[in-house]
C-alpha cells in the first residue's frame, strides 16, 4: 500500500493571537506509575493534574480540568489549548499539564501555545522529553500544537525526532509554528518521517528558513510541500 504523503506547511500565514504567559519556576513534572484514587466526577487525568498543582503550589486551570474531568467531548469537544486558559500559565503549569498528558484519554487535540516569556520558553529539555513520552504512549491525541513557544535547535530537535520516529504512535498533526527551528530539527524531523506512516500534516511555517532540508531530502521520505 502506498505511504500517504505528510503535507508540510512553509508559507508564512498571520500569527494567532496567543495568550500571554507568566515566569515560573522550572522543576520538572511529578506523577509515577500508579494511579491517583479517583473522587467522584473525576478522571485519572484530572486527579493526576489536581495532584501535580498541589505538589507545584499552583492553582489547577480551571478551562484544563473541566476538560480532564469531561473527556466524552460533552463540552470542549475533546479539545484544550492554553490559548484559551481562563488564567495565566507558567513554567510549572506546564509542568502539571505534562504530568497529565499520557491520560488524557479521550482529548484529542492538544494546543500547549504561546507558553513563553520573551525568547525564554517554559519547556525545559527534560519537560518537553516527557511531554514526548507522555504523547507517544496515548492513543487519543491525534493533533498536538506547539505554536509560538520559543523552541530552538538546542531544546527541541531531539525530542522532536523522537516524537515522530517509529512505526508506533497515533499523532496525525503536529503544528510547529512561530518557534526557532532551524536545520539542525529540520534533520531530526524528516529523518523520523521515513518511519512514520501515521503523521499526515506537518506545520513548520513561521521558522528560519534553514529548518527545510533540500528537495532531494524531501522526495527521500515522500514528503509533499504545499
Amino acid at each position: 500500500m502506498k505511504k500517504r504523503p505528510t503535507a508540510i506547511t512553509t508559507s508564512p500565514p498571520s500569527s494567532p493571537d496567543f495568550k500571554p504567559g507568566s515566569p515560573g519556576f522550572e522543576l520538572s513534572p511529578g506523577g509515577g506509575a500508579k494511579s491517583p484514587e479517583l473522587e467522584r466526577g473525576e478522571t485519572t487525568a484530572s486527579a493526576r493534574y489536581t495532584r501535580a498543582c498541589t505538589k507545584l503550589n499552583i492553582e489547577p486551570e480551571p478551562r484544563l480540568l473541566s476538560t480532564l474531568k469531561d473527556p466524552e467531548k460533552k463540552k470542549y469537544a475533546g479539545a484544550y489549548s492554553t490559548a484559551d486558559a481562563e488564567q495565566l500559565l507558567s513554567t510549572d503549569a506546564l509542568s502539571a499539564i505534562v504530568t497529565a498528558c499520557e491520560s488524557m484519554i479521550g482529548l484529542h487535540t492538544l494546543r500547549l501555545v504561546g507558553l513563553r516569556s520573551g525568547d525564554a520558553s517554559f519547556f525545559t529539555f527534560e519537560v518537553l522529553g516527557a511531554l514526548v513520552r507522555a504523547v507517544k504512549g496515548n492513543a487519543s491525541i491525534r493533533s498536538l500544537d506547539l505554536s509560538d513557544d520559543a523552541l530552538n535547535d538546542e531544546l527541541a530537535a531531539s525530542h522532536l525526532g523522537t516524537l515522530l520516529a517509529g512505526e508506533k504512535g497515533s499523532l496525525a498533526v503536529l503544528t510547529l509554528r512561530h518557534n526557532n527551528l532551524k536545520e539542525k530539527s529540520g534533520k531530526h524531523l524528516f529523518d523520523a518521517l521515513g518511519s512514520n506512516k501515521q503523521l499526515h500534516e506537518l506545520d513548520l511555517s513561521c521558522n528560519p528558513s534553514a529548518v527545510m532540508l533540500s528537495v532531494a531530502e524531501l522526495d527521500k521520505v515522500r514528503v509533499r510541500v504545499s
